[in-house]
């Protein structure tokens, strides 16, 4: 097999069945907003909203995870007779409430639940044990092809995860007894990247004298990989993201003195962030605009919006740390903010749309005070590791054959191996997608040279990358038309 289809077949199904069922351009695909219980989708051409889902304080939705597809959503709900019990007695505290996950399907708006309370569950009934299950948000793996969380069962109830198959529409327990955290109990977040499924526990160090994160990391089989021990009295933890240093997959770990560093997570090597967290649209791959960490203090983190090419189109600032308050486009043209910071005289509830060519609307969601947007979700993203000079830096010479495609033609990948897509023109770019043998393709950019080959930025069936046109010695693709 040539160099062009290494790697082909690890992430293919993560890119190739994307959203295009809605009817619509992927541009025209709903932001969708987690605002006062409920899920709201609003249109990013309008500002037109509709309401995905239906409840009333206090029952509500929680935060949205999306699909690498872009087809699906899950989330979190109160459950029926949690809402009966909050209805009757106000507030509750003390830990986490039971909750059930549901996905939604975001073409037809329908909504099924795949994770829900067992058929005796209780919450504060006078004369009846308690019994429920509280579960922590879902999380998709890479391969869009199953869903995770942690459960934790009560009264009493081991810390437990679970992983949902899509195919089979059953769950399953992978990991029997997660260690359990110190405190409040709640189930543990989980987030699933190319390595494993990554599960943060807290414990007490030094017989009590101050409390440090262990990130867990387990196979889909709920095999163990290993345990990091993260933090120190002093510096703890405020946010972790699996981030892309090129294509190796690494563990970002913001702490509260703002410093940075990457962990490798099977060898645990730990290194300062030699770079910048950049967050870009997983669909659109070297074509998408990036979403980039450019400032950080106690005080304000600041966000620049760039073009492929680096040009930067706009800034928004947060006081605190959210990749939550915004998200990207599925064709990346576009990204959705809504700013904790913003300018006297703009509603506190409006969501930004910044266009890669310059345009920039602002929608005001609901009346005045209306809404309080707490999450934005338009298509899968991932985090990329930038470095300055990433972008627009003059490649190295070719050693290929002569180009023969041309910007605005078309181009065919020859009978045989699949050409790969990637996030940039070289060999050490992630790997969006491939172009099976005899597919033909859109011409959209380059050239550029990297790594002894010369490279075009094209367009597949919606999916956007660079692709390799040849070595030195043979074409892999030739002029279609």
């Amino acid at each position: 097999m040539r160099f062009r289809s290494a790697f082909s077949f690890l992430i293919v199904s993560l890119i190739l069945c994307l959203t295009v069922g809605t009817g619509h351009a992927q541009d025209d695909a709903p932001v969708i907003i987690q605002s006062l219980n409920n899920l709201i989708a609003v249109n990013p051409n309008s500002g037109g909203v509709i309401a995905l889902t239906d409840f009333t304080a206090p029952a509500g939705a929680s935060f949205a995870a999306i699909s690498p597809d872009a087809r699906f959503i899950a989330y979190n709900i109160i459950p029926p007779n949690v809402v009966e019990t909050l209805n009757r007695v106000g507030g509750v505290g003390g830990g986490a409430l039971p909750s059930d996950i549901w996905m939604l399907e975001i073409a037809t708006g329908s909504a099924t639940p795949i994770a829900t309370q067992p058929p005796d569950a209780s919450f504060l009934v006078d004369g009846v044990p308690d019994k429920g299950i509280a579960r922590a948000l879902p999380t998709w793996s890479p391969d869009g092809d199953a869903l995770a969380w942690s459960e934790l069962s009560y009264p009493g109830g081991a810390e437990q995860l679970m992983v949902y198959d899509l195919a089979s529409g059953e769950s399953a327990v992978v990991v029997d007894s997660i260690p359990p955290s110190v405190g409040v109990p709640v189930p543990p977040d989980v987030r699933w990247g190319e390595p494993g499924i990554l599960v943060r526990s807290t414990q007490f160090i030094d017989g009590g004298g101050f409390m440090q994160d262990q990130l867990l990391l387990y196979a889909p089989d709920g095999t163990p990989l290993t345990s990091l021990p993260i933090g120190t009295q002093s510096q703890f933890p405020l946010a972790y993201i699996w981030l892309y240093d090129v294509n190796t997959p690494v563990i970002g770990v913001l702490f509260n003195d703002l410093r940075w560093i990457t962990i490798e997570p099977m060898s645990g090597s730990i290194q300062a962030l030699d770079g910048t967290p950049e967050l870009y649209g997983l669909r659109a791959g070297g074509a998408s605009l990036r979403v980039r960490l450019v400032e950080w203090s106690q005080d304000a983190y600041t966000w620049g919006i760039y073009t492929p090419a680096d040009q930067e189109i706009g800034r928004f600032s947060q006081s605190v740390f959210n990749p939550d308050a915004f998200s990207i486009s599925p064709d990346g043209s576009a990204v959705a903010v809504v700013p904790s910071m913003i300018e006297a005289g703009v509603l506190p509830d409006t969501l930004f749309i910044y266009r890669a060519n310059g345009d920039i609307r602002g929608y005001p969601i609901g009346e005045r005070g209306g809404y309080n947007i707490a999450q934005v979700v338009w298509g899968p993203t991932a985090w990329l590791l930038y470095r300055a000079g990433d972008n627009g830096s003059e490649p190295v010479a070719c050693n290929a054959l002569t180009p023969r495609l041309f910007v605005g033609g078309q181009g065919r990948v020859l009978p045989g191996d699949p050409n790969n897509l990637r996030s940039v023109p070289g060999i050490t770019g992630r790997v969006q997608g491939i172009i099976p043998g005899g597919a033909v393709f859109s011409v959209i950019g380059g050239p550029e040279c990297g790594d002894g080959f010369t490279w075009w930025l094209i367009n597949y069936n919606g999916i956007t990358g660079w692709t390799a046109e040849g070595d030195g010695i043979d074409y892999w693709v030739e002029p279609a038309g």
